[in-house]
């Protein structure tokens, strides 16, 4: 039922005379007769417009009235210009208070009648609530505003053509779309669709889905349970959680998601990408920034154009590429991730030459150019080697002894191209590795530079804010209502911005520590390979063979040896990862005996080699006794160079076998 609405019109001063010119008229004149005609049509042009300056104003016209409407019902708002304030206090019925303003030094026209009309109409499908400006009087300047109060479980629709929105709490659906505005939402109980063609877009919480867009403005959201889809056209998007599925899309500002419940698509043309968790599957695709997660538990795909990508807490297949930049990844040492393939840029197909895991799935894929890609692996995982460098011989692949990574190869192929291979812990997964211009580094993920992904708290990260608590409607303005809005919102937006902040200063310290120790292991390594090369230079007889492949493994993986290195705190390592780092070598003399009575053939020995790299200890697994003497004998005087485990020295255990021939 509607009721009679109230219409207060304040009385028109009485107006110019006739044949009197008004005052806007005599300054175009004046303006044009000294030469100035562009700024007396600006004049006149500034005068038309319904906006503009916000200065002083005065009150032309105020209506206020009433809709009843029933339980459920739903609120339709039309406006062809104004703002629109809502709050939900009323039960019952809809009640509004529209109000228009005009310049305050502005001369009033003759015509008594508002320029801006206003009707409200209920039935059986709620609450219909249009605004029309009148046609005959749009070259005057005037402001819009129309105040709501609707019961809070009420569904609202608000659209007007020229402003801003802002609405309280609310339990039912919410619709807001307007032309130009921003749009300022407190707590929705349902799912909510909020769009403007280019200001800012604020929501506290939804119970549901949200669906907003912006053609310019930024977009900041609460918790979100339902699914999100966010679009900007090149604003920044903060988001505190997204229970459901996400999708994110800016045209160049960053994006933030501090919490990701489900599959979650990141796109940005230009600025960063920064997730605190992503628990679902992940895409981040970045066309010139960097990417930074923090905790990446369902498969992933992440792209970027130009930027670094840091990565840590993972524990599901991952593909990182970038155009320009370095990796940083620390898979979690927990779990490892599952054998399901991960997700492939269609731009970077895999080589024919790349070899396949033996039990299938891949571990994780990263490629980037000019950069290093630093990976911190657990020390119990089971995976498949595959790391290539391109760009020249200045760059190293290096591979931390506490790894018990069995490379088969680890050589520069040419004078640009360098490549290792190998299994951890039996082979699994595929690891495979590219970088152009750039080291690779594997590192032990409990090591002391290793990076740990931030344990997420017990509570949510963006705490709920607490209401004000609701006065009675007499006792509580609109502009209360609004003002409590802007708090609860600007506390929100403080936090959310101070959880990035503190991330992303934690990403930058851990990426520098990471290029600064693959940089520095790489330099430490060109520099001891100098010493290496004098000792490879010496030529080895040809009645004397060592055998450096990484299958003598095996030798060490029985329980004899286990225990001996466990009794003597020894570090396992074989001889091809310990070969770069022999600085002495004595090759041993074929016994005269031995070779008086035809004996050749292979000795293994166990060889303890000491924290400065000195031989403390030869003993003989296998072999003819004349030739062992003669093999220990030897390998006693070798020198290797101190293997460092996270920065300390410490005494290794290897086995090493020297085949005999017959001159």
């Amino acid at each position: 039922m509607r009721r009679p609405a109230e219409i207060r019109t304040r009385r028109p001063h009485r107006g110019p005379g006739r044949g009197k010119i008004p005052a806007i008229r005599v300054v175009a004149i004046a303006l044009s007769l000294c030469g100035l005609p562009a700024l007396a049509a600006a004049g006149n042009s500034a005068a038309a417009n319904w906006g503009g300056d916000s200065g002083a104003r005065r009150v032309v016209s105020e209506q206020n009235g009433s809709v009843t409407i029933h339980d459920g019902d739903r609120v339709r708002v039309n406006l062809e210009i104004g703002d629109v304030h809502v709050r939900t206090l009323a039960t019952g019925s809809v009640q509004y208070r529209l109000r228009i303003e005009a310049p305050a030094g502005a001369r009033e026209k003759g015509s008594s009648s508002p320029p801006f009309h206003l009707t409200a109409n209920g039935g059986k499908d709620g609450a219909v609530i249009t605004g029309r400006a009148e046609r005959a009087r749009s070259s005057e300047r005037f402001w819009v505003s129309l105040e709501l109060d609707v019961p809070r479980g009420t569904p609202l629709e608000v659209s007007t053509q020229g402003g801003s929105v802002d609405v309280g709490d609310i339990d039912g659906r919410l619709l807001c779309d307007t032309a130009g505005g921003k749009i300022r939402v407190g707590r929705v109980g349902a799912s909510a669709r909020l769009q403007t063609a280019g200001g800012d877009v604020v929501v506290q919480d939804v119970n549901g889905d949200l669906n907003a867009s912006t053609g310019g403005g930024h977009i900041m959201a609460g918790v979100i349970h339902g699914s999100a889809t966010l679009r900007s056209g090149g604003g920044h998007i903060r988001v505190a959680r997204v229970d459901g599925a996400a999708r994110l899309e800016t045209g160049g500002g960053n994006i933030f998601l501090d919490r990701a419940g489900a599959r979650l698509v990141a796109t940005t043309s230009g600025g960063r990408i920064m997730v605190g968790e992503a628990s679902g599957e992940l895409q981040a695709r970045n066309g010139g920034g960097g990417i930074r997660v923090w905790r990446v538990a369902g498969p992933a795909h992440i792209q970027t154009g130009a930027g670094s990508i840091f990565l840590a807490g993972v524990s599901s297949p991952v593909s990182a590429t970038t155009a320009s930049g370095g990796i940083t990844a620390r898979f979690e040492p927990v779990a490892a991730p599952a054998l399901a393939p991960a997700p492939r840029a269609s731009a970077t197909p895999r080589p024919d030459e790349a070899p396949r895991a033996a039990r299938g799935g891949t571990y994780g894929e990263f490629e980037c150019n000019g950069g290093d890609i630093v990976v911190f692996l657990p020390k119990d995982v089971s995976l498949t080697l595959d790391a290539a460098i391109e760009g020249g011989d200045n760059y190293r692949i290096l591979v931390d002894p506490s790894l018990m990574l069995s490379l088969k190869t680890n050589d520069l192929l040419s004078g640009k191209a360098f490549r290792a291979e190998g299994v951890m812990g039996g082979g699994g997964p595929l690891l495979r590795l590219r970088a152009n211009s750039g080291n690779i580094l594997l590192r032990p993920a409990d090591a002391p530079e290793a990076i740990s992904a931030p344990v997420p708290p017990v509570r949510p990260a963006i705490a709920p804010i607490r209401p004000v608590a609701p006065a009675p409607p007499a006792e509580q303005s609109m502009e209360a209502s609004v003002a409590s809005l802007e708090i609860s919102l600007a506390q929100m937006q403080n936090e959310l911005e101070l959880r990035q902040d503190k991330l992303e200063s934690y990403a930058s310290a851990q990426e520098l520590q990471a290029r600064y120790l693959a940089r520095h292991t790489a330099d430490l390594q060109r520099r001891e390979a100098r010493g290496w090369a004098v000792a490879a230079a010496t030529p080895t007889p040809s009645n004397i063979e060592y055998d450096w492949s990484s299958e003598q493994l095996s030798e060490m993986e029985g329980l004899r040896e286990k225990v001996t290195a466990w009794l003597t705190d020894r570090v396992i390592i074989s001889a091809a990862q310990l070969r770069p780092q022999l600085v002495r070598r004595v090759d041993p003399v074929y016994p005269r005996k031995a070779n008086d009575a035809g004996l050749e053939g292979a000795v293994r020995l166990r060889v303890a080699i000491s924290r400065d790299g000195s031989i403390e200890d030869v003993t003989a697994l296998s072999g003819h006794p004349l030739l062992v003497d003669a093999a220990a004998d030897a390998v006693r005087q070798w020198l290797y160079r101190p293997t460092l485990l996270n920065g300390r020295p410490v005494p290794v255990l290897t086995v090493l076998t020297v085949t005999f021939h017959r001159p």
